[in-house]
């Protein structure tokens, strides 16, 4: 039942613990993003919208779950 944080930002900026060979490439959006959260009904649209939100202000792309 615990809300999203107020930001989920490093969730989805990793470089591959930094181990990336060219920083230019580090900062390219992937073309899935996987993430498990525990079940509940309750919170399951404030979680989903904030991602979705999330992955919008990182990668200017609009994701679908």
């Amino acid at each position: 039942g615990t809300p999203p944080p107020g930001s989920l930002q490093s969730w989805v900026t990793s470089c591959g613990l930094g181990l990336t060979p060219d920083e230019s490439i580090a900062s390219l959006p992937h073309d899935i993003y996987a993430v498990g959260t525990q079940d509940n009904p309750q919170g399951e649209r404030e979680w989903a919208e904030h991602i979705r939100a999330t992955l919008r202000s990182a990668t200017n792309i609009d994701f679908k779950q």
